[in-house]
Order: structure tokens, then sequence, then C-alpha cells
């Protein structure tokens, strides 16, 4: 795959008050030669309303998915690839970037994320998912933006039942629109504070393993696929 070529607009998302997880993610940019936009994210803390989502970090999340996607749309953008300021990308990002076949029906492309049911192999360093959350890292390509922009839309919700996060909610396309993921994770998240809780962790290991949900890849696992 032809980052460069597949995902020709790339944006982070960083808080105004994020100088050093700025920093950290512009250096990883930097270093595996990749050109990312900084893009200002909305601070859930400044906001005075949550509904219809469970927390205003969830609110302040879903909209800037959104502002992504429209100016994606706006630039012209065959597909854009969004990051989180704490992500980690492995060591050797762009040349096993390079190695993957991306198949030509994929509408999302995960570089890291957490199964939570047992992904399908379909080529060497990419399987088809069937449920996995976090977005630390994710591709979304144009028949998809407005799906996805409408289903992170506060008016769509259901008044009744607060919104999942982000990630969880986007999920729910995962058996609809063609999913696929980089295996094993070539992005993770980093051990530091989540906007959304507070608390610092990592669902990750130093080496981009997840660490909930073990049982949904350990069949790869098992077949030698590390």
């Amino acid at each position: 795959m032809d980052i460069d070529q597949v995902f020709p607009l790339k944006f982070c998302f960083n808080l105004d008050r994020q100088e050093e997880r700025r920093r950290l993610a512009a250096e990883q940019f930097r270093i595996h030669h990749l050109n990312v936009l900084r893009l200002p994210a909305i601070d859930g803390a400044e906001l005075r309303k949550q509904h219809p989502f469970s927390s205003t970090a969830d609110r302040a999340c879903a909209a800037g998915i959104r502002i992504a996607l429209r100016l994606a749309t706006r630039r012209g953008a065959s597909a854009v690839l969004l990051f989180e300021d704490d992500v980690v990308l492995h060591d050797d990002f762009r040349d096993r970037v390079d190695e993957l076949d991306l198949p030509e029906d994929w509408g999302l492309f995960y570089f890291g994320c957490q199964h939570v049911t047992r992904p399908v192999a379909v080529s060497p360093g990419v399987v088809r998912i069937t449920t996995a959350f976090d977005t630390h890292a994710v591709g979304l390509r144009i028949p998809v933006f407005a799906r996805i922009h409408s289903l992170l839309s506060a008016q769509k919700a259901d008044s009744t039942s607060p919104l999942p996060p982000c990630d969880v909610r986007i999920a729910e396309l995962h058996s609809i629109i063609p999913t696929y993921a980089a295996f094993p994770n070539l992005a993770w998240q980093r051990d530091c504070s989540s906007h959304r809780t507070g608390m610092r962790y990592s669902n990750y290991s130093q080496r981009g393993e997840q660490l909930l949900w073990p049982e949904a890849v350990c069949e790869l696992r098992a077949r030698g696929i590390k």
C-alpha cells in the first residue's frame, strides 16, 4: 500500500492545551515521513451539553470527526486518515505499510485496533474486521463519509438513550461496510491520561498487542501471525 496515494489527506486531532502530545505525535510523523495536518480538537471540558452522548468528551470527539470529514470532502480527498495525538507507530511502520495489500472493496481501514470478535485473515498483514474498537489510526474512504457523519450526528440520535463513544458507534458499521485492519497492529495508543475518563492507562502492550479481548486474536497468534 502506498499510504500517501491511498490517503492523500491525513489529520491528527490535538487539543490546544496538549502541547506534549502534539510534540510527540509530530516527531513520530516526521520519523516515518508522514505529512499529517494538525486539526485542533474540540475540548469536551468547554462544552455545556453532552446530550445525546454519554459525556461531553464523547460529544467533542464525534464533532471533531464530523469536521474532519467535511474538510476532506471540501478538499476533494478520495480518503482521509485520522490519527489521535496519543498514537504510537510501529518502529517499521512505513516499511510494513508498504507491504500491505489493501482489498479493493475497503471502506474503513484500521492501522491498529482492539478486536472484540475474531477477525478473518485475508492477506499477509491484513485481516477483515468483524467488530473492533479504537480510532487512534483509522482511514475512511469517501463513500463512507456521509454515513459516518450522519452516524455521529447529535441531530440523528434517539433522544431516549445516550450514544456510545465514537469507536463503539462506528463499530456498528463493521458488518455492513467492508472493514479491514493491519495485523499485527502497526499503530496503538500511548500509555497516557484519557480525555474521556481522566485516567492514565493503555489498552495495548508496549509492542502494540491488545490487552482486552485477547481471545479474539489468539487463533491468529497460534498460527504464528504476530
